[in-house]
């Protein structure tokens, strides 16, 4: 589990975007430097590139891909008919860099 800066645990992929948009609107009411906001995005990018790794591994050998740490989400988006992707946060993701600091 991840602890976010004010020790809330990470347990979900939910949890993990959440955090992500926190700490936007941290950097956004100047509550945070930028090294801290940058930090938190090379992490969160890291966190969603091992899941990637993952689940393309798990389509490569046609298994279903286990990974705990999306399970709510695939639940709840099963259960509403609705499409459990990651691509839209990926895509956010790219487009922070330094030289949006």
């Amino acid at each position: 589990m991840i602890k976010s800066p004010k020790s809330k645990q990470i347990n979900n992929i939910t949890d993990l975007r959440n955090h992500a948009l926190g700490v936007l609107r941290r950097l956004q009411d100047g509550e945070i430097g930028l090294q801290e906001a940058a930090t938190n995005a090379g992490l969160t990018a890291s966190i969603i590139s091992t899941i990637k790794t993952q689940m393309d591994y798990a389509k490569a050998t046609e298994e279903k891909p286990n990974i705990p740490f999306m399970a709510a989400p695939m639940i709840y988006a099963i259960e509403n008919k609705k499409s459990a992707s990651l691509e839209h946060f990926d895509d956010s993701l790219e487009n922070i860099g330094e030289q949006d600091f």
